[in-house]
């Protein structure tokens, strides 16, 4: 009663006796909230100084075996908002979730900051006989900064086409030429054994903060590597710890102002190449493939690039088709969707539209794929024909149907279909060679429609190929076992499908 007494008579001294009570009350009402407020999941960084790899003795054999300038990337170290926790480092903390929560838009910076990521680990590990495999590792974000997209279990349109691919540290920057063409979502699974692991996350993490938004937004990444190559599966921490690690100072920004040629040249040792590891190639295809949120996906190789539109275009397709006015498409009869396959000269842009390969290919600046390597292992039925077919809207038609018989055994076409396709042999590696052809062969049995798109293809990155036989030498052994391994699972599948396999395969 005194207090409100000698409030009531509000002179100067009086009136600054308020001041300071009021002052009191509300920091005290906020420190208290502060320490009984739980920030959402979403929101939560975690800057604690968390170790790379847990300590399993291989994880410390990856970080002992990094050079001193192997530290390239300027990412925070993540720190969790707890209930615990002091005044200064209460203040910094909120200071930190709210500078989180600002992403820069601007690729002119030559600096990013990398933005807040959930608390609880997203990922799937998993063991493939000798692989370790950790699915959905990274996802693509939202352009809302407000959310963070794609959880594992989110479903996306299922007439939409996720192009699968993969590949090891010194082809990932493949994945933002893709994107600028691609009109939906991508799936890539990246092989990475021993420090292969860092630097193929540090070149993904710089992708997804300074080159091109689409590989932010719209691409998943998975981690393969063998069993005793990497950490243990249970071991695998969030993988903007792996980038950390990489970071001297463990500040929030990075150059942005690096080009690719700037990590391949610095981290040309790599840990693949040191151990002669074979590349699983299959393995990767399939975990690419296993982990879309699409009902149709492109399985194709990092260097091919696609058309313009042809997600857009596809789906006008089925809308068509479902309704019968697609000629040369059986709908009882199971089917694909062909994209023929064409190289250009080095120094020379892929072509963007059909119309724009034609010039290329009258020119001589364009040709079809491997044809100075092996031209029947893309000598689809009347080639010649398709690229003088010019089609009269930006829209997907049949240009005819085939079949994968025992006359084009050598067949590799690359098509749009569904996981209901079979899988690739795993056994069979990369350095190998026919590493698609058991694949097919299973395709055959089953009587599969080859139903070849006239507006749409994939164009390898430039440079003509011709055959390299200091390189073939070097295969030999990895052919040898891929012969075996061919000749096993061709009879495997003759057995199987002994009463009902077509008999022209």
């Amino acid at each position: 009663m005194r207090l409100l007494s000698s409030f009531g008579r509000l002179d100067s001294r009086n009136l600054l006796k308020l001041l300071i009570t009021i002052n009191i009350v509300l920091a005290f009402y906020q420190l208290i909230s502060f320490h009984f407020y739980s920030p959402p999941e979403a929101c939560i960084l975690n800057i604690r100084p968390s170790p790379l790899i847990q300590d399993d003795s291989s994880s410390k054999q990856i970080l002992s075996s990094l050079p001193d300038d192997s530290k390239l990337l300027r990412f925070s170290s993540n720190t969790q908002i707890t209930n615990g926790g002091g005044d200064k480092s209460e203040s910094a903390a909120v200071a930190a979730v709210g500078a989180a929560m600002i992403a820069s838009e601007s690729l002119d910076s030559p600096t990013v900051q990398l933005t807040y990521k959930p608390k609880s680990p997203w990922w799937i590990p998993e063991q493939r006989e000798r692989y370790i495999v950790i699915r959905n590792y990274i996802l693509p974000e939202a352009k809302n900064p407000n959310t963070y997209l794609q959880s594992a279990n989110e479903t996306l349109d299922e007439n939409s086409v996720t192009l699968t691919t993969q590949g090891t540290f010194e082809f990932l920057n493949h994945v933002e030429s893709l994107c600028k063409r691609w009109d939906g979502p991508i799936s890539v699974g990246v092989y990475a054994p021993g420090e292969d692991i860092l630097y193929s996350l540090e070149l993904i993490y710089f992708m997804r903060s300074c080159r091109h938004e689409c590989v932010l937004h719209n691409v998943t990444w998975h981690l393969i590597y063998d069993v005793g190559h990497g950490p243990d599966k249970d071991n695998v921490t969030f993988p903007e710890d792996y980038v950390n690690k990489m970071s001297s100072t463990g500040t929030a920004e990075f150059n942005c102002q690096l080009t690719y040629d700037d990590f391949f040249n610095k981290h040309k040792d790599l840990y693949r190449v040191n151990n002669k590891l074979p590349y699983p190639i299959n393995v990767a295809r399939n975990v690419a493939r296993l982990n879309i949120k699409t009902k149709y996906l492109l399985a194709s190789d990092i260097e091919l690039y696609p058309s313009l539109n042809v997600v857009s275009m596809f789906r006008d397709l089925l809308e068509r088709e479902k309704n019968n006015l697609v000629p040369l498409v059986n709908r009882n009869v199971p089917h694909v969707y062909v994209l023929p396959i064409f190289e250009v000269k080095a120094g020379l842009d892929p072509p963007l539209t059909k119309k724009d390969l034609i010039k290329m290919v009258k020119k001589g600046d364009a040709i079809f794929f491997h044809k100075w390597v092996c031209d029947i292992c893309q000598n689809f039925p009347d080639r010649d024909k398709w690229i003088e077919s010019v089609p009269s809207n930006d829209s997907f038609d049949i240009f005819r149907s085939a079949k994968r018989t025992h006359a084009r055994s050598t067949w590799e076409p690359l098509y749009i279909g569904t996981n209901a396709e079979p899988l690739y042999e795993e056994k069979l590696s990369w350095e190998g060679k026919r590493d698609k052809m058991s694949q097919m062969f299973e395709m055959c049995l089953l009587n599969y429609d080859l139903l070849i798109l006239n507006n749409a293809y994939l164009v390898h990155a430039p440079g003509i190929k011709h055959i390299d036989h200091a390189d073939d030498k070097k295969r030999l052994p990895f052919i040898k076992r891929n012969n075996q391994v061919y000749t096993t699972v061709i009879s495997k599948l003759r057995r199987k499908y002994i009463k009902t396999g077509n008999k022209e395969c």
